[in-house]
């Protein structure tokens, strides 16, 4: 008798913590339910994104804006008014929208399709006096001087359609004296495959429309010792192409 209601004893115990447990389990499954709805808030999206660009701005010393922003957890982000100074408060990049489509869950896939990406009324700036460009300061932000012994990523990324509107580029070299203007009205891209790892690219069509580019030669502030020389050609190596790239494009069509 005495087992008999020890034993009961247990098994009330152990249902119990099996509700409890429950209880735990649907309160963190309403809280990540909750936290998924809040985060598709634009409202939120945006106040998000607010934060994060005033702590970059703070973290690289200079001016980093997006008026606004759209997104879908994980698969599609849109970025309007997006700009970035450099460190001596002149534009670096402007775009007046920006537009990416990838794949759902990319973070937890070996392959990542990049089904769109866009961006229009864009403005690109660098340039030097010396031998640093002005956005030096964000290669130096992104790389890490730690050194790591992984395996090289096993991630293959492709690229389906590019679009871009009105895009000005704008690259002053006065260290090496040459000033390049490049701009475009339309560039439309569509492509059944872009294999970085294996070097090819499959170009279904290009247009491109109103394309314009000059270039301004002068005398440079760069030592005579620094100019960089032509390396001799090499035989059997592409001397435009040293990496062997193929691309085929069935269709190129300029306006």
């Amino acid at each position: 008798m005495i087992l008999f209601l020890v034993t009961l004893h247990q098994i009330l115990y152990l249902k119990k913590g099996f509700k409890i447990l429950g209880y735990v389990f649907a309160s963190l499954a309403g809280l990540i339910l909750l936290l998924w709805l809040l985060i598709r808030i634009p409202s939120v999206q945006n106040r998000l994104v607010q934060y994060a660009t005033k702590e970059a701005s703070k973290a690289l010393k200079t001016e980093i804006k997006i008026k606004s922003v759209d997104f879908s957890l994980f698969n599609r982000f849109y970025f309007n008014e997006f700009l970035i100074r450099d460190q001596s408060k002149d534009t670096l990049l402007y775009a007046g929208s920006l537009k990416l489509k990838i794949t759902d869950w990319f973070f937890i896939k070996d392959k990542i399709t990049i089904q769109y990406f866009g961006l229009s009324h864009a403005y690109i700036n660098t340039k030097r006096t010396d031998s640093t460009w002005n956005y030096n300061f964000l290669v130096d932000a992104l790389s890490s001087d730690k050194q790591t012994t992984s395996k090289p990523s096993n991630i293959a990324l492709d690229l389906k359609e590019i679009e871009l509107d009105h895009i000005r580029f704008h690259n002053i070299d006065k260290w090496r004296g040459e000033d390049q203007l490049i701009s475009l009205k339309h560039f439309t891209l569509g492509a059944n495959q872009i294999d970085i790892k294996k070097n090819k690219i499959v170009i279904n069509k290009i247009i491109i429309e109103e394309p314009y580019f000059k270039l301004y030669k002068y005398e440079g502030l760069s030592p005579d010792s620094l100019i960089l020389r032509t390396e001799p050609k090499v035989d059997g190596k592409f001397q435009w192409n040293p990496d062997q790239w193929s691309i085929i494009a069935k269709s190129i069509k300029l306006v």
